[in-house]
Protein backbone atom coordinates (compact mmCIF):
# COMPACT_ATOMS: atom_id res chain seq x y z
CA UNK A 1 0.00 0.00 0.00
CA UNK A 2 1.21 3.37 -0.88
CA UNK A 3 1.19 6.40 1.36
CA UNK A 4 -1.43 7.96 -0.85
CA UNK A 5 -3.69 4.98 -0.33
CA UNK A 6 -3.09 5.11 3.42
CA UNK A 7 -3.79 8.86 3.46
CA UNK A 8 -6.96 8.20 1.45
CA UNK A 9 -8.03 5.50 3.90
CA UNK A 10 -7.30 7.81 6.83
CA UNK A 11 -9.39 10.53 5.18
CA UNK A 12 -12.22 8.03 4.60
CA UNK A 13 -11.99 6.91 8.23
CA UNK A 14 -12.15 10.55 9.38
CA UNK A 15 -15.16 11.14 7.11
CA UNK A 16 -16.86 8.03 8.46
CA UNK A 17 -16.11 9.07 12.06
CA UNK A 18 -17.50 12.56 11.36
CA UNK A 19 -20.66 11.04 9.82
CA UNK A 20 -21.03 8.68 12.79
CA UNK A 21 -20.61 11.62 15.19
CA UNK A 22 -23.20 13.62 13.24
CA UNK A 23 -25.62 10.70 13.29
CA UNK A 24 -25.02 10.24 17.04
CA UNK A 25 -25.59 13.96 17.61
CA UNK A 26 -28.81 13.76 15.58
CA UNK A 27 -29.86 10.63 17.47
CA UNK A 28 -29.17 12.38 20.78
CA UNK A 29 -31.14 15.37 19.54
CA UNK A 30 -34.11 13.17 18.63
CA UNK A 31 -33.95 11.42 22.01
CA UNK A 32 -33.80 14.74 23.86
CA UNK A 33 -36.62 16.10 21.73
CA UNK A 34 -38.71 13.05 22.60
CA UNK A 35 -38.08 13.56 26.32
CA UNK A 36 -38.92 17.25 26.07
CA UNK A 37 -42.06 16.40 24.12
CA UNK A 38 -43.18 13.93 26.82
CA UNK A 39 -42.55 16.50 29.56
CA UNK A 40 -44.42 19.16 27.57
CA UNK A 41 -47.34 16.78 27.03
CA UNK A 42 -47.51 16.02 30.75
CA UNK A 43 -47.36 19.74 31.55
CA UNK A 44 -50.13 20.48 29.07
CA UNK A 45 -52.28 17.70 30.53
CA UNK A 46 -51.65 18.94 34.08
CA UNK A 47 -52.38 22.54 33.08
CA UNK A 48 -55.57 21.47 31.36
CA UNK A 49 -56.68 19.60 34.47
CA UNK A 50 -55.84 22.60 36.66
CA UNK A 51 -57.84 24.87 34.33
CA UNK A 52 -60.82 22.50 34.43
CA UNK A 53 -60.68 22.31 38.23
CA UNK A 54 -60.33 26.10 38.47
CA UNK A 55 -63.37 26.62 36.24
CA UNK A 56 -65.37 24.27 38.47
CA UNK A 57 -64.24 26.13 41.59
CA UNK A 58 -65.20 29.45 40.00
CA UNK A 59 -68.67 28.12 39.14
CA UNK A 60 -69.09 26.86 42.71
CA UNK A 61 -67.98 30.23 44.09
CA UNK A 62 -70.41 32.04 41.78
CA UNK A 63 -73.25 29.81 43.01
CA UNK A 64 -72.31 30.51 46.62
CA UNK A 65 -72.28 34.25 45.90
CA UNK A 66 -75.67 33.97 44.21
CA UNK A 67 -77.08 32.11 47.22
CA UNK A 68 -75.53 34.67 49.58
CA UNK A 69 -77.02 37.53 47.58
CA UNK A 70 -80.45 35.87 47.65
CA UNK A 71 -80.12 35.66 51.42
CA UNK A 72 -78.69 39.13 51.97
CA UNK A 73 -80.98 41.11 49.62
CA UNK A 74 -84.18 40.49 51.63
CA UNK A 75 -82.29 41.34 54.83
CA UNK A 76 -81.03 44.59 53.28
CA UNK A 77 -84.58 45.43 52.18
CA UNK A 78 -85.93 44.74 55.67
CA UNK A 79 -83.18 46.91 57.22
CA UNK A 80 -84.11 49.74 54.83
CA UNK A 81 -87.79 49.39 55.82
CA UNK A 82 -86.90 49.43 59.53
CA UNK A 83 -84.59 52.43 59.04
CA UNK A 84 -87.37 54.32 57.23
CA UNK A 85 -89.88 53.42 59.94
CA UNK A 86 -87.47 54.64 62.64
CA UNK A 87 -86.90 57.85 60.68
CA UNK A 88 -90.66 58.36 60.34
CA UNK A 89 -91.12 57.69 64.07
CA UNK A 90 -88.38 60.19 64.88
CA UNK A 91 -90.12 62.82 62.75
CA UNK A 92 -93.42 62.17 64.55
CA UNK A 93 -91.69 62.38 67.92
CA UNK A 94 -90.07 65.68 66.90
CA UNK A 95 -93.45 67.04 65.81
CA UNK A 96 -95.08 65.95 69.08
CA UNK A 97 -92.27 67.55 71.09
CA UNK A 98 -92.73 70.78 69.15
CA UNK A 99 -96.50 70.64 69.75
CA UNK A 100 -95.89 69.97 73.45
CA UNK A 101 -93.60 72.95 73.63
CA UNK A 102 -96.15 75.09 71.79
CA UNK A 103 -98.94 73.97 74.15
CA UNK A 104 -96.71 74.63 77.16
CA UNK A 105 -95.92 78.11 75.87
CA UNK A 106 -99.60 78.78 75.16
CA UNK A 107 -100.60 77.69 78.67
CA UNK A 108 -97.87 79.87 80.13
CA UNK A 109 -99.11 82.85 78.11
CA UNK A 110 -102.68 82.22 79.21
CA UNK A 111 -101.59 82.12 82.85
CA UNK A 112 -99.70 85.36 82.41
CA UNK A 113 -102.70 86.98 80.69
CA UNK A 114 -105.04 85.79 83.48
CA UNK A 115 -102.80 87.24 86.15
CA UNK A 116 -102.77 90.57 84.36
CA UNK A 117 -106.55 90.67 84.40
Amino acid sequence: MSIQNIDGLIDELHDLKRKIDQEKDFSDFLETRGKVSKIASKNIANSSQIITESKLQIKQAEKKIEIRDKTIDPIKKKIEEITKAISDDNLQIDEKLKMKETIKNTIEQLKNNKQKL
